[in-house]
């Protein structure tokens, strides 16, 4: 199983054999640093950039800064650089030099926290903060408090849902939303 890089005729540039043999790649997605990052449902992959080391990064209940679960679903890298790992058990969030992995869950008992741990997608907005689409809301993050805020209840009146499975904004900066339930809007 691999990862190829094929150029707009077809030839192929590079194959990166992925070592822990995913099922599936789930994102992928070249960040500032120039390093190519992949996500799968076994974890990380992070490629340094022109032709440097592939590293792996999945779940160890020893070390506390490893991500949480294996099962990674989409990436997103913001205008200040912090890159966002959406998982079926929250947040990871991890600086491009990859020193450790912060965490955003899920807290029936905390209101600065995520909808769901299930997380969907992500855009960021003008003033710089960060939408988190869960499969039971959208929340907004800003990292400069380090607060999460539900804004469920706003996006639900226009969509008629809060099952949020895609989540993305265009070139325009329109944010598009996709329900579990068959619903896209534009907002």
């Amino acid at each position: 199983i691999g990862l190829f890089h094929i150029k707009s005729a077809g030839s192929i540039v590079e194959k990166i054999n992925l070592h822990s043999s995913p099922t599936f790649i789930t994102d992928i997605k070249r960040v500032h640093s120039g390093d190519l990052w992949i996500t799968s449902n076994k974890g990380l992959f992070v490629k340094k950039a022109y032709g440097g080391e592939l590293t792996f990064f999945s779940h160890d209940s020893e070390d506390p800064l490893s991500p949480m679960g294996n099962n990674i679903s989409t990436l997103f890298e913001n205008d200040a650089h912090l890159i966002f790992l959406g998982s079926t058990k929250g947040v990871f969030q991890s600086a491009p030099e990859l020193s450790n992995f912060g965490r955003m869950l899920h807290s029936p008992f905390y209101k600065s926290s995520l909808s769901h741990d299930f997380v969907t997608g992500f855009a960021e907005t003008d003033q710089s903060k960060t939408f988190i689409s869960t499969i039971d809301g959208i929340d907004l993050y800003d990292d400069k408090t380090n607060q999460i805020t539900h804004e469920d209840s706003k996006i639900t009146k226009v969509i008629g849902s809060n099952k949020i499975q895609s989540f993305s904004i265009d070139y325009e900066h329109r944010y598009w939303i996709g329900t579990s339930d068959g619903k896209v809007s534009v907002l």
